[in-house]
């Protein structure tokens, strides 16, 4: 799998952390527009031809329920970062939609990993 993939995880935890340390304000006004410049073409990427799901699903064929999950999931992530700006309990909904990214991301770590384990195993 693409270490680009890997880096851009890594930058998305980085920012999740800032938004957690983040209270109301400038900090988390930032934090959430970084957000919003990063999430929508990190997850475009990952779905394109070619991209980190496209190219999961050829190389573990089995594990193409989780990647339908993964795949709904960017849906659903996208859907909870619009309308931020105008909710009042809006520093709860921005720490549950980073509590879901981590757990997407790492999964899809996992998945990343699990791959390169099974491809490792199998070359002579």
């Amino acid at each position: 799998m693409s270490s680009r993939v890997e880096r851009e995880h890594v930058d998305l935890r980085a920012l999740l952390d800032q938004l957690a340390d983040a209270h109301l304000g400038e900090a988390l006004d930032q934090g959430v527009a970084r957000l919003r410049g990063l999430l929508p073409a990190h997850l475009a990427a990952e779905e394109r031809p070619g991209g980190f799901l496209s190219e999961a699903r050829k190389r573990a064929p089995e594990r193409s329920a989780d990647i339908d999950r993964l795949q709904i999931e960017h849906r659903e992530i996208l859907e909870a970062l619009e309308g931020l700006d105008t909710d009042p309990e809006r520093k709860e909904r921005i720490d549950a939609l980073c509590a879901v990214l981590r757990d997407h991301e790492r999964r899809e770590s996992e998945l990343i990993a699990e791959i390169a384990y099974t491809e490792a195993g199998t070359v002579d």
